[in-house]
This record gives C-alpha cells, structure tokens and sequence, in this order.
C-alpha cells in the first residue's frame, strides 16, 4: 500500500514539472525572439538629441521583452514602471514597446498553434421560434474561454453576444431568448483578455439559420407614416413592423370618420 501511494505521488510530481517547464519554455521563445527584434528597433532609431542612446534602447527593450507574462495581468506601463523608477521618463518607452513586442508574438502564437476556428453548424431537429442548437468541431482549449455571437442577416459589422448559451460537452451549443421567424447567423469567438481588453479571435461565420415564426402574434401594429387626401381619394403610408414573428398574410386598413363611433370603410391589403 505505501508503494502504490509513493507511485502515485512521483508520478504526480513528473507531471507537474513538465507543465512547468513547457510553460517556462515558451516565456523564453517569446522573450528570445522579442529580443532579436530590439536590436531592430535601435537600428529604425533615430538617436540625434534623444536622453537614451542606442546601449539604453536595447536594454530598455530587452527589459520590457522579459516583463510581458506579468503585463498580462497588467499592462506594459505599469510593469515597465516598477523596474524603471531610477531611470529617466523617456527611456521607459523603449520597455514598454519591447513589452508590446513579446505580447504580439505570444498572441500571435497561441493563433498560430489553434488555427482557423471552423464555423458553427445547426444541429438537425433542434430548430424552434425562440431556440436552437449549433454543433462546433473545433478544439475547446482549457483555460481559454469561448462564447457565441449572433447577428441578422445583410448586417455585416453589428455582433452581439448570445445573452443565453450553454456549452455541452465542449461542442453542442444550446442558444435560447431568440427572436422568432428571423434570420440569424452565428460564430464561435475566442476571447483572450489583456489588461482589461478582449483579444477576439473567431471564426467563419454560420449559413442563415431562420427561427421557426411564433405561435403568438405580434402585439405591436403598424405605424402610418403619411397621409395625402384628395378630393375622391385617400392615400395612406405605413411603416412595415420590422421584427413581425410570423409571416404577414395581409393587412386591414379602417377609415372612420372624427364624428361617427363606427368605419366607414374597410379594406385589405
């Protein structure tokens, strides 16, 4: 019995060692190729009148190329500012641009290692007015996280975040508050936080997926825009209802006249 408690113990050990070392390797790539690009830097440098000469841009950037993992809780500036405090205001720019530097080449990495994230598909017999079901083939990473954003159809810019998702088994997605009879199309992001700002990564977006319409019709009626009277005529514009739930078979337009409690005439549309 101790020596199974002692196997278990030492392989637990191992296992967290190499963790940590694959962890620590990949602060060195990014700080070594950081540093190459300092050297870079100081050559594209102008030096004339400047307080930091070329020696001074090269450490100040190799500094800040070291300091990026605790600037991912951070920012640059402020990491920058704990080891610079006897160093002159300018100097500090070139720590902070090496900090940028290494932060670049990590988020660079981690998109390089996942790859193009493949676009969200609707699972068959899960669609319903107000929800639905997408299957997403990529590879959900630990410690990362992922929501799903939605936007309407010929709307290329406005992505909104899902209000009501839930992930299960890392790659069915049940989405719910949704607008009936609407078309919508969806995409897997990939949020990677620094300082208080999301680094998105996403992917493709989805083909249109139509809501089925709601059983329940529309409370809101259209809104008349314009009226132009005429001697014989009346002419009336309206405004469609821009979200209708259900498809619009007609429309009933009443005149009734000020003085009478009753239409005097009806038609449809």
């Amino acid at each position: 019995m101790i020596m199974v408690d002692l196997y278990v113990y030492l392989v637990t050990l191992v296992f967290a060692i190499e963790i940590s070392a694959h962890s620590d390797s990949q602060k060195d790539i990014i700080r070594l190729e950081c540093n190459e690009r300092c050297h870079l830097q100081n050559e594209t440098t102008n030096h004339g009148g400047l307080l930091c000469n070329s020696e001074c841009i090269v450490n100040q950037c190799i500094r800040g190329c070291a300091l990026w993992n605790e600037a991912l809780s951070s920012n640059c500036s402020k990491v920058c500012d704990k080891f610079n405090a006897n160093y002159i205001s300018q100097s500090k720019l070139y720590c902070i641009a090496g900090c940028h530097d290494a932060i670049t080449l990590y988020f660079q990495r981690i998109q390089f290692e996942i790859g193009p994230l493949p676009s969200p598909t609707l699972v068959p017999d899960s669609l319903f007015d107000k929800s639905l079901k997408l299957q997403w083939r990529g590879v959900k990473r630990k410690n990362f996280k992922y929501r799903v954003q939605w936007k309407l159809e010929n709307n290329q810019e406005n992505w909104q975040y899902c209000q009501k998702e839930t992930w299960n088994n890392d790659s069915i997605i049940q989405l719910e508050n949704l607008r009936p009879y609407t078309n919508y199309q969806f995409r897997v992001v990939l949020l990677l936080p620094w300082a208080g700002v999301m680094q998105l990564v996403v992917s493709e977006s989805s083909v249109v997926i139509s809501t089925h319409p709601s059983k329940v019709p529309p409370s809101m009626t259209p809104e008349i825009v314009r009226t132009i009277p005429a001697d014989f005529s009346i002419s009336v514009t309206w405004a469609a209802i821009p979200f209708p739930l259900a498809p619009i078979l007609s429309y009933h337009l009443t005149i009734q006249e000020p003085t009478k409690e009753y239409p005097i005439f009806k038609v449809r549309t």
